[in-house]
Protein backbone atom coordinates (compact mmCIF):
# COMPACT_ATOMS: atom_id res chain seq x y z
CA UNK A 1 0.00 0.00 0.00
CA UNK A 2 1.25 3.48 -0.59
CA UNK A 3 0.73 6.36 1.14
CA UNK A 4 0.60 9.60 -0.29
CA UNK A 5 2.08 11.67 3.01
CA UNK A 6 3.64 11.34 5.92
CA UNK A 7 0.56 11.48 8.22
CA UNK A 8 -0.60 8.37 6.47
CA UNK A 9 2.20 6.67 7.06
CA UNK A 10 2.03 7.33 10.69
CA UNK A 11 -1.77 6.81 11.13
CA UNK A 12 -0.77 3.29 8.91
CA UNK A 13 1.63 2.51 12.12
CA UNK A 14 -0.50 3.23 14.38
CA UNK A 15 -2.77 0.88 13.67
CA UNK A 16 -0.86 -1.67 13.41
CA UNK A 17 -1.45 -2.74 9.32
CA UNK A 18 1.99 -2.68 8.13
CA UNK A 19 4.71 -4.86 8.25
CA UNK A 20 7.65 -3.12 5.74
CA UNK A 21 8.23 0.85 4.92
CA UNK A 22 10.01 1.77 2.04
CA UNK A 23 11.01 5.13 2.12
CA UNK A 24 12.58 6.92 -0.60
CA UNK A 25 15.45 9.61 -0.76
CA UNK A 26 13.37 11.79 -3.05
CA UNK A 27 10.98 12.73 -0.62
CA UNK A 28 10.36 17.01 -1.37
CA UNK A 29 8.40 17.99 2.03
CA UNK A 30 10.44 16.13 4.26
CA UNK A 31 14.13 15.49 5.33
CA UNK A 32 13.92 11.31 4.56
CA UNK A 33 16.85 10.94 7.28
CA UNK A 34 14.64 12.42 9.93
CA UNK A 35 11.64 10.54 8.77
CA UNK A 36 13.61 7.10 9.01
CA UNK A 37 14.88 8.32 12.41
CA UNK A 38 11.51 8.95 14.07
CA UNK A 39 10.05 5.83 12.64
CA UNK A 40 12.34 3.71 13.69
CA UNK A 41 12.10 5.33 17.46
CA UNK A 42 8.27 5.15 17.18
CA UNK A 43 7.98 1.53 15.65
CA UNK A 44 9.44 -1.91 15.51
CA UNK A 45 9.06 -2.12 12.04
CA UNK A 46 11.52 -2.35 9.80
CA UNK A 47 12.31 0.64 7.49
CA UNK A 48 14.27 0.24 4.48
CA UNK A 49 15.27 2.94 2.25
CA UNK A 50 14.76 2.62 -1.60
CA UNK A 51 17.21 4.44 -3.47
CA UNK A 52 17.30 5.85 -6.78
CA UNK A 53 21.06 4.93 -7.07
CA UNK A 54 23.82 3.50 -4.91
CA UNK A 55 25.77 6.25 -3.75
CA UNK A 56 27.62 4.47 -0.81
CA UNK A 57 27.39 8.06 1.79
CA UNK A 58 23.48 7.73 0.95
CA UNK A 59 23.58 4.59 2.44
CA UNK A 60 25.42 5.21 5.50
CA UNK A 61 23.36 8.07 5.76
CA UNK A 62 20.06 5.48 5.75
CA UNK A 63 21.81 2.53 8.18
CA UNK A 64 22.70 5.46 10.58
CA UNK A 65 19.22 7.06 10.76
CA UNK A 66 18.41 3.40 11.67
CA UNK A 67 16.90 1.46 8.41
CA UNK A 68 17.43 -2.23 8.29
CA UNK A 69 18.35 -1.83 5.02
CA UNK A 70 19.06 -0.07 1.67
CA UNK A 71 17.94 -0.82 -1.41
CA UNK A 72 18.53 0.44 -5.01
CA UNK A 73 15.97 0.82 -6.77
CA UNK A 74 15.98 -1.78 -9.81
CA UNK A 75 16.73 -1.24 -13.26
CA UNK A 76 15.43 -4.17 -14.95
CA UNK A 77 13.06 -7.47 -14.18
CA UNK A 78 15.39 -9.34 -12.53
CA UNK A 79 16.84 -6.51 -9.98
CA UNK A 80 12.79 -6.75 -9.23
CA UNK A 81 12.45 -10.09 -8.78
CA UNK A 82 15.15 -10.29 -6.49
CA UNK A 83 13.65 -7.00 -4.56
CA UNK A 84 10.82 -9.06 -4.10
CA UNK A 85 12.16 -12.39 -2.32
CA UNK A 86 13.75 -9.88 -0.45
CA UNK A 87 10.74 -8.37 0.55
CA UNK A 88 8.73 -12.05 1.01
CA UNK A 89 11.92 -12.37 3.83
CA UNK A 90 10.50 -9.95 5.81
CA UNK A 91 7.23 -9.39 5.35
CA UNK A 92 4.24 -12.46 6.67
CA UNK A 93 1.78 -13.48 4.70
CA UNK A 94 -1.55 -12.56 5.78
Amino acid sequence: MAAPDVAEVRRLLQEGNVQLVLVSPSLHDVSWEGLVSDLCALHAVPIWVWGGHAHPKERQRALAAGAAAYHDKPHDIEGYKTLLREIERVVEPR
